[in-house]
C-alpha cells in the first residue's frame, strides 16, 4: 500500500511540474545592407530583402580579372538593379558578396565588393561559370523606410561599417535607431542622445577614414534601422556604408 501511495504521489508531482525545454541556439549572421553609396541630401535608410530566401538565377556569369561581370548565356541581370546584393559562388567553390555598382544591360554589370580576407575593396574579381542569387535593396527617407526586422533574434548586435569615404569636405555620417514595434517612435541608440534632447546626432567619417561602430543593448527592440547622409560635398566617388546583423534565432 505504501508503495502504491508513493507511485501516486510521484505521478501527481510529474503531472503538475512545468516542463523545462532547452531553448534552441541557432546563430544567425547576415547583411542588412551592403555597400550603400551614400549621397548628398536627406538622411536615407536602406535595407536588403530576405536573407533566408534570396532570389535564385539559373544563368551563369563570368568576369576576367575585372569588376565587369557578364553573362555566360541568357540574361542573368534582367531583374537586378543598382544597389542589389549578389551572392556568388564561383565554379571552384569560392564565395563572393558583391553589389551592383552600375547596370549596363541584362547581360553586363559592374560590381563592387569587400575582400573578406583583407577587409579592403576588390580591385577585380575572376569568375568562371559562376552561379548566383540576389537580394533586392530598397531605400527611402520616410518613417518606415530601411526597417530591419529583429523580432525573432535575441542577443542581437548591429554593426555598421564605413568601407570607403571620398568627400572633398565634411563627413559621411551615420546613426542607429530602434523601436519596439511598427508605429512606435524611433529611439536613437548610437550615438547616444542625452535626455531631454531629441536632436539627431551622428558619427562622422572624413575623406579616407574607415570606421566601425555597433549597438549591442537592443534586445528590447523588434525593429532597427541605420541612417546615412553626407554633411559636406561629395566628390562623385563612392562613399560606402554597410550594416550587418548577428545574434541567435
Amino acid at each position: 500500500m505504501k508503495k502504491v501511495s508513493r507511485i501516486i504521489v510521484t505521478l501527481l508531482v510529474l503531472a503538475f511540474t512545468p516542463a523545462v525545454y532547452a531553448q534552441a541556439v541557432n546563430p544567425v549572421s547576415f547583411d542588412a545592407s551592403y555597400l550603400v553609396d551614400v549621397d548628398e541630401g536627406a538622411e536615407t535608410f536602406c535595407v536588403l530583402d530576405s536573407y533566408v530566401q534570396p532570389h535564385p538565377v539559373g544563368d551563369k556569369i563570368q568576369a576576367a580579372a575585372s569588376l565587369t561581370v557578364t553573362a555566360v548565356s541568357g540574361a542573368p541581370f534582367l531583374n537586378v538593379a543598382v544597389g542589389d546584393q549578389l551572392l556568388v559562388t564561383n565554379s571552384d567553390g569560392v564565395a563572393y558578396r558583391l553589389v551592383v555598382a552600375t547596370r549596363s544591360s541584362s547581360t553586363s554589370i559592374t560590381v563592387a565588393g569587400i575582400n573578406n580576407a583583407t577587409g579592403s575593396m576588390f580591385a577585380s574579381v575572376t569568375l568562371t561559370n559562376a552561379s548566383f542569387s540576389y537580394r533586392k535593396r530598397s531605400c527611402g527617407t520616410g518613417i518606415n523606410d530601411g526597417v530591419i526586422d529583429l523580432s525573432k533574434i535575441r542577443n542581437k548586435v548591429i554593426e555598421v561599417f564605413i568601407s570607403q569615404s571620398s568627400m572633398s569636405s565634411g563627413n559621411l555620417q551615420a546613426r542607429i535607431q530602434c523601436r519596439t514595434s511598427q508605429g512606435s517612435p524611433w529611439v536613437q541608440m548610437v550615438p547616444s542622445v542625452t535626455p531631454p534632447s531629441v536632436t539627431a546626432t551622428y558619427y562622422g567619417y572624413a575623406t579616407g577614414v574607415l570606421g566601425f561602430f555597433a549597438a549591442t543593448t537592443i534586445d528590447g527592440f523588434a525593429q532597427c534601422r541605420v541612417g546615412g547622409s553626407l554633411s559636406g560635398t561629395d566628390t562623385g566617388a563612392a562613399d560606402y556604408l554597410s550594416v550587418s546583423i548577428s545574434g541567435i534565432s
